[in-house]
């Protein structure tokens, strides 16, 4: 009934593969384990940060107040587009500097993010110190030369010359061969005085440097006075120079030391409000000819201040080889200075330089209504016309305005529900 195997040959086979089998059986639940195990990690931690994505679009909702406009001159458009913005109750702190505004209107679609309006009407403009030319502030009436200064930075040839004209008749008043004067030096024009004459007290002459295809190389300007004028004149070319303004958070200044002056790996560019020092630049990182930029720590000036920029050709020697000054100046603009792809935030009638709401504060978002999605045309956002907002928090939470304007404005500066 039984077969008994009395072979040692054929007992020890039976055990080898029976062996073989039960490995091949942990191999493969090890695998299925290992698989699995992967596979409720990866899902974990997918369900994890999806439930934080959905916990974010909920708890970084924005609410919408309300939304005006501001009649613009004209009547029949707007100059400033504002909408009221608040946390949902409960909702986390909401960056708005980090939240894009989708906007589609008139002129198109357009993605705004968040900018401070940065004034377009402070001059900031710089001439390289050694191109400069100059001329005497002032000429009396009846005079009959005007001093001159042309800088380094100009190579002067025979063909050039210096034109003085007189403004109010446009008509030349004297002119100086580019074979007469040279770079660097202070001279002398002889001018016709019934030209000074024929213009009226007050009025001006410009004296232009033209190369010899009569292209302006450089202008200057003199006032005409009937008496005690100031004929007082700088060397052209042994200016320095800075930016005329600079804004009060800038970080940067524009300056140029002109040919006149020798330049050492020793010398030095400082730049001080008062007694403090708010930017320096060493003579080895500069050349003279060129308009270099230093670095200043905006946090040590302000509105109202007026900066000192020196330079030193020796930083070991205290003697000051050139001064120039720099006013600092509010640069934060007006609504009408942000472009078609940006959009402010003002909280208490001040325009914020970053924002952080919560569902206890409300900003307005301020909109120029003439540029980008809100532009027609030429024409600003305006009577009867309609766009529609996404406001797209951080985390992705989107919260939509329609704006519509009246069909009819009333008056200018008045405040209309869109």
């Amino acid at each position: 009934m039984f077969e008994f195997i009395t072979n040692p040959e054929d007992r020890g086979q039976v055990g080898i593969g029976t062996l073989i089998v039960f490995i091949a059986m942990v191999l493969v639940a090890a695998i299925a384990a290992g698989v699995l195990i992967n596979t409720a990690g990866f899902l974990q931690s997918q369900a994890e940060a999806t439930g934080q994505e959905s916990t974010d679009l909920v708890s970084e909702r924005i609410e919408v107040g309300s939304s005006v406009g501001i009649v613009a001159s004209g009547d029949d458009t707007l100059n400033e587009i504002r909408v009221s913005v608040s946390g949902a109750p409960g909702s986390d702190n909401i960056d708005l500097s980090e939240t894009t505004i989708q906007a589609v209107g008139p002129g198109g679609q357009e993605n705004l993010v968040f900018a401070v309006p940065k004034s377009l009407d402070f001059d900031t403009s710089i001439n390289t110190a050694d191109s400069e030319i100059e001329a005497q502030l002032q000429v009396d009436e009846t005079a009959d030369t005007v001093d001159v200064s042309v800088g380094d930075g100009y190579d002067i040839a025979d063909d050039y010359s210096l034109v003085v004209t007189a403004d109010e008749t446009s008509n030349e008043a004297g002119s100086l061969a580019g074979s007469e004067f040279d770079s660097g030096e202070v001279v002398t024009v002889s001018v016709d005085p019934a030209e000074l004459d024929s213009a009226a007290t007050a009025n001006t002459l410009s004296v232009e440097l033209k190369d010899g295809g009569d292209t302006n190389q450089g202008t200057a300007s003199i006032e005409i006075v009937s008496d005690s004028p100031d004929t007082s004149i700088a060397t052209a070319g042994s200016e320095i120079e800075s930016q005329a303004n600079i804004g009060d958070r800038d970080s940067s200044i524009s300056v140029s030391v002109g040919g006149g002056h020798s330049l050492q790996d020793s010398g030095e560019i400082v730049v001080t409000n008062g007694e403090t020092e708010v930017g320096t630049l060493s003579g080895s990182e500069f050349s003279a000819g060129e308009v270099v930029s230093i670095d200043v720590d905006n946090s040590q000036f302000t509105t109202g201040d007026q900066l000192d920029v020196e330079f030193y050709e020796d930083d070991t020697d205290e003697t000051t080889e050139g001064t120039t000054t720099t006013d600092v100046v509010d640069d934060v603009g007006t609504l009408s200075d942000l472009n078609g792809g940006e959009f402010a935030v003002r909280d208490d009638g001040t325009i914020q330089e970053s924002a952080v709401l919560d569902s206890e504060s409300q900003f307005q978002i301020l909109l120029n209504p003439d540029a980008g999605a809100f532009k027609n045309g030429g024409t600003a956002f305006g009577e009867g016309e309609q766009a529609t907002l996404d406001i797209v928090s951080p985390a992705g939470a989107a919260t939509q305005v329609e704006l519509r304007a009246p069909d009819l404005f009333n008056s200018q500066g008045e405040a209309v529900r869109l």
